[in-house]
């Protein structure tokens, strides 16, 4: 028994008419003869009454037929789940994204999710290190982070690992409202404004551009920043920054601010800004992947065109 038998066994009984029946599946009227004949012999019991006039479902054809019915229309879906399989819209995706860019994932992933629902998607909170490892070997599909970077701050030239920059996230300082600066009419603070004021900031392996970029511009302005704790989270920073410990930067999309306690302010004459990147494994055979990569690239397009 054969899925093109019970095929012509549905047309035939549909139709209760062996011409438009083969027209219907695309044979011959005698190639179906044979192979209801076919059926027939292997279930062992007669599925119609014919003569040269009229043809009808027996007793027992009647019982089969919706049996007939489901087998079709189970293969049926099964075929048509592995085309979606295949074009990457049923599946599977896990991200990993580093935690001060969680502002970042949501538009990207939402709208996706929305527009293909049976995608399974996973959203892990990762360090650097774990990232690199997550798609060296395979256990996320793609990343989130600023940058490739090792743990001994080497940058990473590996050829497999494929990445696109998908925007730039700027950075402010967030102080306790215990803290005052002079602002200007906008309410924006000089980079200087941050020369002596204690520091709480990411350790070098949870953020290590962040630290970097505040090095580096507190040097062209003249001065070394006053880093008084580096910690693991963004959490700690928060809670340390809202105790009235120190300042710290953050990402201006992170929307942090959600104490009184704490106030957030944009620089007047710095963007310490850093590329946000999406990162991939090149050789990944993941479909859905590939179609959030195309679904990125038609949202990119279509940002460029507004």
């Amino acid at each position: 028994m054969d899925f093109s038998q019970l095929a012509c066994f549905d047309a035939v009984a549909e139709h209760l008419n062996f011409s438009i029946a083969s027209d219907y599946v695309h044979i011959s009227q005698p190639a179906l003869s044979r192979r209801i004949q076919s059926l027939e012999n292997e279930l062992g019991i007669r599925l119609f009454e014919r003569n040269q006039h009229t043809v009808k479902l027996t007793s027992q054809g009647k019982e089969i037929l919706p049996l007939a019915k489901k087998i079709l229309n189970d293969c049926n879906a099964m075929q048509l789940h592995a085309e979606r399989m295949k074009a990457g819209k049923v599946g599977k995706l896990d991200i990993g994204y580093i935690s001060n860019l969680r502002s970042w994932v949501h538009p990207i992933i939402e709208p996706f999710r929305k527009k293909y629902p049976d995608i399974h998607i996973t959203l892990t909170k990762m360090g650097y290190s774990s990232i690199l490892a997550g798609l060296d070997e395979g256990t996320i599909d793609m990343a989130i982070c600023f940058t490739r970077i090792l743990e001994n701050d080497v940058k990473r030239t590996n050829p497999t690992i494929m990445e696109r920059v998908i925007g730039l996230t700027k950075h402010e300082l967030v102080a306790p409202s215990s803290m005052e600066f002079q602002t200007d009419a906008e309410g924006r603070i000089p980079f200087e404004a941050i020369k002596g004021i204690p520091l709480v900031i990411l350790n070098h392996l949870s953020a290590p551009l962040v630290q970097q970029r505040l090095i580096s511009l507190s040097e062209k302005h003249g001065f070394i920043p006053n880093i008084i704790m580096e910690v693991d989270s963004p959490d700690d920073v928060y809670a340390l920054v809202e105790s009235g410990f120190g300042a710290t930067l953050a990402n201006a999309n992170s929307n942090v601010i959600g104490s009184p306690k704490m106030k957030q302010y944009s620089f007047s004459d710095e963007n310490p800004s850093l590329p946000v990147l999406s990162m991939w494994s090149k050789y990944s055979d993941n479909s859905s992947l590939k179609l959030l990569l195309s679904f990125m690239d038609e949202n990119e397009a279509k940002a460029g065109k507004e």
